[in-house]
């Protein structure tokens, strides 16, 4: 039954699974006309609707917003433009719980590219569902609840209605924090109004509501998820203690965590009082196969780990891809994620090497110095039914196989190339700082025939990766579209107060621009490639996601200049082999320096311009009073004054040459054409090689 399943993945995909590893879905070189809107058009035919609803400003902000921030949701990569199969999926969904109301809506799903647990309804009833939620919902049925949850909050207009209780308190006079809870979203009376209403259109679609109750779950966890990400004390007050084989720590059990989430258990105490006062005769977990819900669920989960990878989240790519590991103990793709990320995160942080896996935040509460998340794996798996189904069952045992990230480093890599996998060779040598333990591993590495990197890892194993990047002579440049601003003040110093986004003129004038920036550096900056981000957005979607991650992920490379290469760490007491004073983003991410490399890349740059203007002289742009002094007498003059405009380009370069990212920027007042761009960006360019010439001269 499984191998039919992982047959069926592939087919109903289009997916192919390489060397065992699974290949995340790329975009199409060009967007498919239906995943194109026009937002001016949208805007237009949404106020239209809404002409009597909202005052004049507010009619223009909310609608540009929706129709803008729907059509870019397309065109910078929020929605997978190439899963035929998922989207199809959940629009078979939709058009089952639809009421009859919106059957001729013409109303769509698409599929989220993202890894939180989350779906949502636009203005217009379009619906995203994330491939985080997809990748962890119990069901079909359990997903359906949620589908109908969100389209409820469309159908009762809830975005509409917050926005106009905002706009009546502020001419009211009400308090602040009323404001700030209306801002941040729905209301807890909105969510218990489109919980109970969805139940109703979850049952009249005969989907089984008792399937959910699990997704109380998934909010919490995605919860401190986030918490987790935003470095907030939610991970740690959102949790109880109780008593476990390791002792006594905090967990996020469902029944006691709900305790504290008051409004999370209001929400699960009303759906149940639901299905008592509303017994369901004709009920079901899945109306379409429970085979295909679950093959699509193992692709989701898996391009998930490859979001959260890519985003450079390796703590939790890590942490999700061994959970699912525990119940695909053989699936290549989890051991692979799972090496990757503890080799990133131990060489961002090489502290993290002896320290227990999953347990550095732990030690003292449940768990000892060194000590292991195997120890109790109930503080990962909770539930009780999904702790029971957990099927690596060597990893249960009385004495753990691995404790520390170092040891489970050893101990994945070991399964891969058990199976014949040679890129775990390569994970090995770039964990190593040992050179014998470096030549072992790459020596093994470019004797497989399926090896994939082979000559980077000559590169690396002589110690050449940067030195043959230096030889190179080009840059590619990265122009997004210009936006617009207008700014209670501004200039060349620093800009403060309230800021208002304009969205048709960023959209519009703004992309037009990029593109015109583009072709005139091109044509001339020598050895200078310039990509117009809108223009590739339409033209080559993979060349465009493929800079933009390459340029996040050289964030992550810091050079320590109070040690330099050549400077001795004074803690020398804490340095073992791992030990590294800085960090190579080409050691870190072969990718990237395979990119470098093939395209003769010597650094590669993002060029973000904006535009200003400065709202604090508006009402002097029409008239200004001068005094003259003629010889017979004094005259008063009128004459027009001009708006301070300015015009601002951020740029974030990553260059060979210096190892780190490099940030600089530059203010100048009065419009922006392509001969200023090109102007400012050189200026900022010969800064950066000062700098660099500096720094090499002192290191």
């Amino acid at each position: 039954m499984k191998l039919l399943t992982q047959l069926l993945l592939i087919v109903i995909t289009g997916q192919t699974l390489i060397g065992q590893i699974y290949q995340p879905i790329v975009f199409p070189e060009k967007i498919d006309k239906k995943y194109i809107f026009e937002p001016l058009k949208e805007q237009e035919k949404y106020s239209k609707k809404l002409k009597k609803s909202l005052p004049k400003k507010e009619l223009e902000n909310f609608t540009a917003s929706c129709a803008f921030g729907k059509a870019e949701m397309f065109s910078e990569g929020g929605i997978y433009l190439s899963w035929p199969a998922m989207e199809s999926y959940v629009n078979r969904i939709l058009d089952s719980i639809l009421p009859a109301s919106l059957q001729n809506k013409k109303i769509k799903a698409y599929i989220g590219r993202s890894s939180t647990i989350n779906a949502y309804c636009l203005y217009d009833g379009t619906m995203v569902v994330n491939a985080g939620l997809l990748a962890d919902v119990k069901n079909e049925a359990a997903l359906a609840i949620i589908m109908c949850h969100e389209l409820e909050h469309f159908i009762k207009n809830h975005l509409l209605n917050e926005l106009k209780k905002s706009i009546k308190q502020k001419k009211g006079g009400k308090h602040e924090l009323k404001e700030k809870m209306n801002a941040s979203g729905f209301s807890q009376s909105n969510e218990q109004e489109a919980d109970l209403q969805g139940f109703a259109l979850a049952a009249n679609a005969h989907y089984d509501l008792e399937q959910g109750i699990s997704n109380f779950e998934l909010f919490i966890r995605e919860e401190e998820y986030y918490a987790k990400r935003n470095e907030s004390a939610l991970a740690s007050t959102d949790t109880v203690t109780i008593n476990t084989k390791a002792g006594k720590f905090k967990v996020n059990t469902l029944e006691k965590l709900l305790s504290s989430h008051p409004d999370v258990k209001v929400r699960k105490d009303k759906l149940v009082a639901y299905i008592k006062a509303n017994p369901q005769t004709n009920k079901t977990r899945f109306k379409m196969k429970e085979d295909l819900f679950y093959s699509l669920q193992e692709q989701a989960r898996r391009e998930s780990i490859c979001l959260l990878f890519n985003e450079n989240n390796y703590q939790e790519c890590l942490e999700r891809a061994f959970i699912y590991h525990l119940y695909s103990p053989e699936d290549q793709t989890y051991q692979h994620y799972i090496s990757e990320s503890i080799r990133r995160l131990c060489l961002l942080d090489y502290q993290l090497i002896k320290k227990g896996f999953l347990t550095e935040r732990l030690v003292n509460n449940g768990f000892n110095e060194g000590q292991g998340i195997l120890h109790d794996l109930k503080y990962l798996i909770p539930n009780t039914e999904n702790y029971n189904n957990i099927a690596a069952r060597e990893l249960l045992a009385v004495k753990p196989p691995f404790e520390t990230y170092k040891e489970a480093l050893y101990y994945f890599t070991q399964k891969l190339i058990d199976k014949a996998y040679p890129e775990a060779y390569l994970t090995r040598a770039l964990f190593e700082n040992n050179k014998e333990k470096i030549n072992t591993n790459i020596s093994k590495y470019l004797a497989s025939s399926k090896a994939q990197h082979k000559e980077y890892a000559i590169n690396y194993r002589d110690n050449k990766l940067t030195e043959k990047i230096l030889a190179n002579t080009k840059e590619v440049v990265l122009v997004p579209r210009v936006n617009y601003y207008n700014n209670y003040a501004f200039n060349k110093k620093y800009a403060y107060g309230g800021t208002d986004f304009y969205y048709k003129l960023s959209e519009t004038k703004g992309k037009a621009l990029s593109y015109d920036i583009s072709e005139d550096f091109n044509a001339k900056l020598d050895e200078t490639k310039t990509i117009s981000l809108p223009h590739a957005a339409v033209e080559n979607f993979n060349t465009k996601n493929k800079n933009e991650t390459i340029i996040n992920r050289t964030l992550l490379a810091r050079r320590d200049e109070n040690e330099g290469y050549k400077v001795v760490h004074y803690y020398k007491e804490l340095e073992n082999e791992y030990y590294n004073s800085t960090i190579d983003i080409f050691r870190l991410d072969p990718e990237t320096w395979e990119m470098f490399n093939s395209n003769g890349l010597r650094s590669l740059t993002y060029a973000n311009f904006t535009r200003h203007k400065s709202a604090s002289t508006r009402k002097l742009r029409n008239l200004m009073l001068v005094l003259a002094i003629p010889t017979f007498g004094m005259t008063l003059i009128f004459v027009p004054a001009l708006q301070v405009n300015y015009k601002m380009l951020n740029m974030y370069c990553y260059d060979a040459s210096l190892g780190a990212l490099y940030h600089d920027y530059g203010i100048k007042s009065h419009g922006l054409t392509t001969k200023k761009a090109r102007k400012m960006y050189l200026n900022l360019k010969k800064n950066k090689d000062k700098y660099i010439k500096e720094y090499n001269e002192r290191f």
